[in-house]
Protein backbone atom coordinates (compact mmCIF):
# COMPACT_ATOMS: atom_id res chain seq x y z
CA UNK A 1 0.00 0.00 0.00
CA UNK A 2 1.68 3.37 -1.25
CA UNK A 3 -0.17 6.09 0.40
CA UNK A 4 -3.84 7.39 2.50
CA UNK A 5 -4.05 10.74 2.45
CA UNK A 6 -6.48 13.24 1.52
CA UNK A 7 -7.18 13.67 -2.10
CA UNK A 8 -6.20 17.77 -2.56
CA UNK A 9 -2.92 16.64 -1.00
CA UNK A 10 -3.17 18.60 1.95
CA UNK A 11 -1.86 17.32 5.56
CA UNK A 12 -1.27 13.84 3.36
CA UNK A 13 0.20 11.56 6.34
CA UNK A 14 1.61 8.57 4.89
CA UNK A 15 1.57 4.98 6.30
CA UNK A 16 4.10 2.91 4.78
CA UNK A 17 2.87 -1.01 6.13
CA UNK A 18 4.46 -4.63 5.60
CA UNK A 19 2.49 -8.03 5.32
CA UNK A 20 1.40 -9.15 8.22
CA UNK A 21 -0.61 -11.86 10.00
CA UNK A 22 -2.67 -13.35 12.34
CA UNK A 23 -1.99 -12.14 16.13
CA UNK A 24 1.16 -14.39 17.51
CA UNK A 25 -0.19 -15.35 20.79
CA UNK A 26 -3.00 -16.62 19.22
CA UNK A 27 -1.53 -18.66 16.45
CA UNK A 28 1.91 -19.01 15.62
CA UNK A 29 4.19 -18.76 19.03
CA UNK A 30 7.44 -17.80 16.58
CA UNK A 31 5.95 -15.09 14.48
CA UNK A 32 7.06 -11.74 14.46
CA UNK A 33 4.90 -8.75 16.52
CA UNK A 34 5.88 -5.32 16.06
CA UNK A 35 4.30 -1.96 16.83
CA UNK A 36 5.95 1.13 14.86
CA UNK A 37 4.45 5.31 15.81
CA UNK A 38 5.86 7.90 14.37
CA UNK A 39 6.10 11.11 16.17
CA UNK A 40 5.97 14.60 14.28
CA UNK A 41 8.78 16.48 16.87
CA UNK A 42 10.93 20.31 16.94
CA UNK A 43 14.21 19.05 17.07
CA UNK A 44 17.54 21.50 16.02
CA UNK A 45 15.11 24.40 15.11
CA UNK A 46 13.23 22.46 12.54
CA UNK A 47 10.27 19.85 12.16
CA UNK A 48 11.33 16.02 12.24
CA UNK A 49 9.74 12.83 12.14
CA UNK A 50 10.82 10.33 14.81
CA UNK A 51 9.92 6.89 14.34
CA UNK A 52 9.79 4.65 17.82
CA UNK A 53 9.71 0.52 17.37
CA UNK A 54 8.94 -2.55 19.70
CA UNK A 55 9.33 -5.66 18.76
CA UNK A 56 8.99 -8.66 19.51
CA UNK A 57 9.55 -12.70 18.83
CA UNK A 58 10.22 -15.84 20.28
CA UNK A 59 14.14 -15.37 20.98
CA UNK A 60 14.21 -11.51 21.10
CA UNK A 61 12.45 -8.57 22.26
CA UNK A 62 13.71 -4.75 21.28
CA UNK A 63 13.09 -1.13 20.45
CA UNK A 64 14.60 1.13 18.46
CA UNK A 65 14.44 4.86 17.75
CA UNK A 66 15.28 6.41 14.87
CA UNK A 67 15.34 10.06 14.17
CA UNK A 68 15.56 11.97 10.72
CA UNK A 69 18.95 13.96 9.49
CA UNK A 70 18.58 16.77 7.08
CA UNK A 71 21.71 16.88 5.07
CA UNK A 72 22.23 19.40 2.07
CA UNK A 73 24.28 19.10 -1.07
CA UNK A 74 23.71 20.32 -4.77
CA UNK A 75 21.64 22.57 -3.23
CA UNK A 76 19.04 19.68 -2.40
CA UNK A 77 17.99 18.73 1.10
CA UNK A 78 18.99 14.66 1.62
CA UNK A 79 17.03 12.58 4.49
CA UNK A 80 18.94 9.88 6.47
CA UNK A 81 18.29 8.91 9.96
CA UNK A 82 20.00 8.46 13.07
CA UNK A 83 19.26 5.12 15.33
CA UNK A 84 19.49 3.99 18.76
CA UNK A 85 18.63 0.14 19.17
CA UNK A 86 18.06 -1.63 22.41
CA UNK A 87 17.89 -5.45 23.16
CA UNK A 88 15.46 -6.24 26.21
CA UNK A 89 15.69 -10.19 25.62
CA UNK A 90 17.28 -11.87 26.82
CA UNK A 91 17.26 -9.42 29.80
CA UNK A 92 21.42 -8.37 30.11
CA UNK A 93 20.44 -6.40 33.25
CA UNK A 94 22.89 -3.37 31.81
CA UNK A 95 20.47 -2.35 29.17
CA UNK A 96 17.57 -1.37 31.00
CA UNK A 97 19.02 1.77 31.69
CA UNK A 98 21.12 3.92 29.75
CA UNK A 99 21.79 6.63 27.38
CA UNK A 100 22.67 7.10 23.91
CA UNK A 101 24.23 10.03 21.76
CA UNK A 102 23.39 10.59 18.42
CA UNK A 103 24.77 13.02 15.91
CA UNK A 104 22.01 14.84 13.53
CA UNK A 105 22.24 16.75 10.21
CA UNK A 106 25.77 18.12 8.81
CA UNK A 107 26.69 20.44 11.48
CA UNK A 108 26.74 17.15 13.92
CA UNK A 109 24.32 18.18 16.40
CA UNK A 110 24.44 16.09 19.03
CA UNK A 111 20.61 14.53 20.56
CA UNK A 112 20.45 12.09 23.22
CA UNK A 113 18.42 9.01 24.16
CA UNK A 114 17.79 7.86 27.70
CA UNK A 115 15.33 5.23 28.78
CA UNK A 116 14.79 3.00 32.20
CA UNK A 117 13.41 0.02 31.80
CA UNK A 118 14.31 -2.11 35.31
CA UNK A 119 10.26 -1.64 36.49
CA UNK A 120 8.86 -1.88 32.61
CA UNK A 121 5.82 -4.21 32.89
CA UNK A 122 4.48 -5.44 29.19
CA UNK A 123 1.02 -7.07 28.62
CA UNK A 124 1.14 -9.56 25.14
CA UNK A 125 2.44 -6.99 22.87
CA UNK A 126 5.77 -5.88 22.41
CA UNK A 127 4.68 -1.77 23.91
CA UNK A 128 5.10 -1.21 27.40
CA UNK A 129 2.06 -0.11 29.59
CA UNK A 130 3.95 1.62 32.51
CA UNK A 131 6.54 1.76 35.10
CA UNK A 132 9.01 3.43 32.22
CA UNK A 133 10.17 6.12 30.13
CA UNK A 134 12.10 6.74 27.23
CA UNK A 135 12.92 10.52 26.78
CA UNK A 136 14.67 11.85 23.99
CA UNK A 137 16.83 15.19 24.64
CA UNK A 138 18.01 17.99 22.13
CA UNK A 139 19.52 21.83 23.29
CA UNK A 140 18.28 20.90 27.07
CA UNK A 141 14.52 20.09 26.16
CA UNK A 142 12.49 17.10 26.26
CA UNK A 143 11.37 16.43 22.75
CA UNK A 144 9.68 13.43 23.09
CA UNK A 145 8.96 11.46 26.63
CA UNK A 146 6.90 8.22 26.10
CA UNK A 147 6.04 6.33 29.30
CA UNK A 148 4.58 7.22 32.81
CA UNK A 149 7.24 8.16 35.07
CA UNK A 150 8.41 11.60 33.53
CA UNK A 151 9.17 13.01 37.05
CA UNK A 152 12.03 10.73 37.37
CA UNK A 153 13.24 11.53 33.22
CA UNK A 154 12.73 15.16 33.50
CA UNK A 155 15.57 14.96 36.60
CA UNK A 156 17.85 12.83 35.52
CA UNK A 157 18.11 14.29 32.22
CA UNK A 158 18.25 17.63 33.97
CA UNK A 159 16.49 18.67 31.14
CA UNK A 160 12.69 20.96 30.44
CA UNK A 161 9.98 20.26 28.23
CA UNK A 162 9.76 21.40 24.88
CA UNK A 163 7.69 24.42 24.45
CA UNK A 164 6.42 22.86 21.22
CA UNK A 165 4.98 19.06 22.20
CA UNK A 166 5.26 16.13 20.01
CA UNK A 167 2.28 15.13 17.72
CA UNK A 168 1.64 11.13 16.72
CA UNK A 169 1.02 11.17 13.59
CA UNK A 170 0.88 7.38 12.54
CA UNK A 171 1.11 4.05 14.35
CA UNK A 172 0.90 0.50 12.99
CA UNK A 173 1.05 -3.05 14.72
CA UNK A 174 2.47 -6.14 12.22
CA UNK A 175 2.26 -9.33 12.95
CA UNK A 176 2.83 -12.60 11.50
CA UNK A 177 1.34 -15.97 11.33
CA UNK A 178 -1.03 -17.31 9.24
CA UNK A 179 -4.08 -14.99 8.13
CA UNK A 180 -2.99 -11.78 6.37
CA UNK A 181 -4.07 -8.33 8.18
CA UNK A 182 -2.68 -5.16 8.32
CA UNK A 183 -3.37 -2.55 11.07
CA UNK A 184 -2.26 0.78 11.54
CA UNK A 185 -3.81 3.99 12.78
CA UNK A 186 -3.07 7.58 11.53
CA UNK A 187 -4.46 10.87 11.24
CA UNK A 188 -5.16 12.32 7.32
CA UNK A 189 -5.18 15.73 8.80
CA UNK A 190 -2.82 18.00 10.94
CA UNK A 191 -5.01 17.97 13.58
CA UNK A 192 -7.48 15.48 12.75
CA UNK A 193 -8.98 12.81 14.77
CA UNK A 194 -7.24 9.25 14.82
CA UNK A 195 -8.14 6.38 12.75
CA UNK A 196 -7.82 2.68 12.76
CA UNK A 197 -7.49 1.38 9.35
CA UNK A 198 -7.15 -2.06 8.55
CA UNK A 199 -5.99 -4.11 5.31
CA UNK A 200 -6.87 -7.53 4.62
CA UNK A 201 -6.94 -10.53 2.40
CA UNK A 202 -8.05 -14.27 2.05
CA UNK A 203 -8.13 -16.53 -0.66
CA UNK A 204 -11.65 -17.10 -1.78
CA UNK A 205 -12.92 -20.30 -3.67
CA UNK A 206 -14.99 -19.48 -6.57
CA UNK A 207 -15.75 -22.08 -9.81
CA UNK A 208 -12.92 -24.92 -8.35
CA UNK A 209 -9.94 -21.84 -8.29
CA UNK A 210 -8.26 -20.04 -4.93
CA UNK A 211 -8.33 -16.62 -5.73
CA UNK A 212 -7.15 -13.44 -3.29
CA UNK A 213 -8.96 -10.51 -2.67
CA UNK A 214 -8.26 -7.68 -0.58
CA UNK A 215 -10.27 -5.12 1.86
CA UNK A 216 -9.39 -1.64 3.28
CA UNK A 217 -11.39 -0.57 6.24
CA UNK A 218 -11.03 2.78 8.56
CA UNK A 219 -12.88 2.38 11.85
CA UNK A 220 -14.61 -0.70 10.98
CA UNK A 221 -16.38 0.43 7.79
CA UNK A 222 -15.38 -1.54 4.69
CA UNK A 223 -14.42 1.33 2.42
CA UNK A 224 -12.69 -0.90 -0.68
CA UNK A 225 -12.80 -3.86 -1.63
CA UNK A 226 -10.78 -5.47 -4.62
CA UNK A 227 -12.12 -9.28 -5.60
CA UNK A 228 -9.46 -11.12 -7.56
CA UNK A 229 -6.63 -9.79 -7.27
CA UNK A 230 -4.22 -11.86 -9.43
CA UNK A 231 -5.51 -9.42 -12.25
CA UNK A 232 -6.56 -6.16 -10.22
CA UNK A 233 -3.15 -6.08 -9.13
CA UNK A 234 -2.79 -1.69 -9.19
CA UNK A 235 -4.67 0.61 -9.16
CA UNK A 236 -6.50 3.81 -7.35
CA UNK A 237 -9.53 4.71 -5.62
CA UNK A 238 -10.95 7.61 -4.25
CA UNK A 239 -12.88 7.64 -0.95
CA UNK A 240 -14.57 9.97 1.66
CA UNK A 241 -13.70 9.62 5.49
CA UNK A 242 -14.61 12.55 7.82
CA UNK A 243 -16.53 14.24 4.93
CA UNK A 244 -12.67 14.59 3.37
CA UNK A 245 -11.65 12.55 0.25
CA UNK A 246 -8.91 10.35 0.72
CA UNK A 247 -6.93 8.92 -1.97
CA UNK A 248 -6.13 5.31 -1.96
CA UNK A 249 -3.28 3.98 -4.12
CA UNK A 250 -2.70 0.36 -4.29
CA UNK A 251 0.64 -1.53 -5.80
CA UNK A 252 0.91 -5.31 -4.73
CA UNK A 253 4.40 -6.14 -5.62
CA UNK A 254 3.63 -10.11 -6.06
CA UNK A 255 1.29 -12.82 -5.77
CA UNK A 256 0.55 -16.26 -5.14
CA UNK A 257 -2.46 -18.10 -4.19
CA UNK A 258 -1.99 -18.65 -0.45
CA UNK A 259 -0.39 -15.16 0.47
CA UNK A 260 -0.63 -11.49 -1.00
CA UNK A 261 2.17 -9.15 -0.67
CA UNK A 262 1.52 -5.43 -0.54
CA UNK A 263 3.83 -2.57 -0.03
Amino acid sequence: MDTIGEADGSSTEKITTTTSEDHPATSNKSGQWSVVSIYRTHIAGSTRNVTVSWSKNLINHSFSMSIDNHHHQNNNTITTFSMCKVDLKPWPFWTKKGLKSLEIDDDKRRVEVFWDLRSVKFSNGPEPVEDYYVALVSDEEVVLLLGDKKKEAYKRTKSRPSLTDAILVCKRENVTGKKCFITARARFKERGREHKVVIENSISISGGTREPEMWISVDGKVLVHVDNLNWKFRGNERVVVDDAPVEVQCRPSSFTLDKVYVD
